[in-house]
C-alpha cells in the first residue's frame, strides 16, 4: 500500500504544558481515509503479521470497562481491531479509519505523548507497507479518556468541585450521571468535544469514578497539510482544554506543568 509521507510542516514547535501524572486510562490517535478498503479482516491481518510477533494478543482484555466508559472514537465492537501481547495498545481498522490506541492497564503511567505518536506512526506505516491499495487520508482526530477515582479531586456524589463545568446548586449536582459539551478553540472549526459520566462502584471500582473523554478531530488542508501536524495539534488543543476544565487545585493535583519547569 502507498500512502502519504508521515511528515510534519511544523519545525518550531511551541512548548507544550503536560501533567507529570495525569489521570489519563487510554488515548487513541486515527484518521479517516480513501477509497474504501474492500476486505478489512484480510487487511488487519496483514497488518498484524507485519507488525511482528508483540501484535499477536488476544482480544480477551481487562480494557471492558475502559471502552464502556467511553473509547468507541466512532468505531462499533463488531469492527475489526488487534492487541499486542502486553495488553496496553489496540489497533482499530475499518473501511476508512485505521487508529492506534494505548491503554492504561493496571494503573499503567501515561507513556508520554511522543511514544504514542511513534506507536501510530509505525503503524501508519507497516499499513501502507502491507497493501497494493493507494489511500489518501483527508482527516485525522485524537481522544484522550481520563479516570478520576473518588478519593483524588473529589470525595461523594455531590462533590464536582474540581470541574470548571459543574452545576452550581447541589440539587443538580447530585443527579448529574453525564453530559456532554462542544467547546470552541483557537484554529478548531468543530471545537474540542467534552464527555463527562459518572460511574458507580462496581467489583473493579472501589468508590466510583468520573470518567472525562476529551475529543478533537479536523481536516487535512493548507493550515495543517499532514496526518502529524494535525495530530500534534489536536493533542495541545486536548491538553490545554483539560487545564482548563480543571480548577487550579485539580490541576496542582495531577502535577500540571510547562515543560522544562
Amino acid at each position: 500500500m502507498s500512502g502519504l509521507p508521515l511528515t510534519s510542516s511544523n519545525n518550531d514547535r511551541k512548548v507544550l504544558p503536560e501533567y507529570v501524572h495525569p489521570p489519563l486510562i487510554a488515548a487513541t490517535l486515527g484518521v479517516d481515509f480513501d477509497p474504501p478498503l474492500p476486505d478489512v479482516a484480510n487487511n488487519l491481518a496483514r497488518l498484524r503479521d507485519n507488525l511482528g510477533a508483540e501484535w499477536r494478543g488476544s482480544l480477551q482484555v481487562k480494557s471492558d470497562e475502559i471502552f464502556r466508559n467511553g473509547l468507541d472514537f466512532g468505531i462499533q465492537p463488531s469492527e475489526s481491531f488487534i492487541k499486542n501481547v502486553l495488553g496496553d495498545r489496540v489497533v482499530r481498522l475499518n473501511e476508512g479509519h485505521i487508529s492506534f490506541t494505548w491503554l492504561g492497564l493496571d494503573d499503567a503511567r501515561y507513556p508520554r505523548y511522543e511514544n504514542l505518536r511513534d506507536g501510530f506512526v509505525a503503524v501508519w506505516d507497516a499499513f501502507c507497507h502491507c497493501n497494493s491499495l493507494t489511500v489518501k487520508p483527508y482527516s485525522w482526530a485524537v481522544a484522550y479518556l481520563n479516570r478520576i477515582p473518588q478519593g483524588t479531586v473529589w470525595q461523594a456524589a455531590t462533590d464536582w468541585s474540581f470541574f470548571e463545568l459543574r452545576p452550581h446548586t447541589e440539587s443538580l449536582t447530585s443527579r448529574l450521571l453525564s453530559g456532554q459539551w462542544v467547546i470552541a478553540a483557537e484554529d478548531c472549526p468543530d471545537g474540542v468535544l467534552v464527555d463527562v459520566k459518572r460511574a458507580k462502584s462496581t467489583d473493579s471500582e472501589i468508590g466510583g469514578a468520573i470518567w472525562l473523554k476529551l475529543t478533537v478531530a479536523g481536516q487535512l488542508n493548507s493550515a495543517l497539510p499532514e496526518i502529524l501536524d494535525g495530530l500534534d495539534f489536536g493533542r495541545s488543543v486536548i491538553v490545554q482544554t483539560f487545564s482548563e476544565l480543571l480548577t487550579p487545585h485539580a490541576n496542582a493535583y495531577w502535577g500540571f506543568r510547562r515543560r522544562g519547569e
